[in-house]
């Protein structure tokens, strides 16, 4: 019986949500932008609306756990992480 731990894996489906902003199908490129603890990629990905151009898309794939952000008293707002 070895004493070093032994690592396994499962398999899980999760359905996780990606921002977008421009057209995917049409862009030559993708900037793919990650957001920070606590953030909603739809919220984040606002901010490259500038960037946005006929041959390029922003990418804003989401954290798959959310949680509130306001404390249990609230919930309220949702983040992500």
């Amino acid at each position: 019986m070895s004493a070093e731990p032994r690592l396994h894996t499962l398999q899980v489906a999760r359905t996780a949500r990606v921002a977008t902003l421009g057209t995917p199908a049409t862009a030559g490129s993708w900037w793919v932008v990650l957001h920070g603890y606590g953030q909603l990629a739809a919220d984040f990905v606002s901010a490259f609306a500038p960037l946005v151009a006929p041959d390029r898309c922003v990418v804003a794939p989401e954290g798959l756990s959310r949680f509130y952000v306001d404390g249990m008293a609230q919930h309220e707002q949702v983040g992500a992480s």
